[in-house]
């Protein structure tokens, strides 16, 4: 059994609630974890999970070459593209 995410829910309305509690419980029951970032690293290995059981996967979007492409696009009305 495998997680993959980011190892918290950073838009939770109650952090310390029942719900956020019980994934922090779960959080190191799993054989392996697909890490999102390195940020996610750092939370599981904090919370005790071994580290050579983490698979980061550097799922982020480096949209800085999207938005030079859309930037140099000319004769596009803002909201169409």
């Amino acid at each position: 059994m495998a997680y993959w995410g980011h190892g918290a829910n950073f838009q939770s309305d109650a952090p310390a609630g029942v719900r956020e509690r019980w994934k922090q419980m779960l959080l190191t029951k799993v054989d392996w974890w697909f890490a999102y970032t390195q940020m996610t690293v750092d939370i599981l290995t904090k919370a005790g999970y071994p580290q050579q059981q983490i698979t980061n996967l550097s799922n982020a979007i480096d949209t800085g070459a999207f938005k030079r492409d859309l930037a140099a696009v000319s004769g596009v009305r803002q909201g169409q593209v």
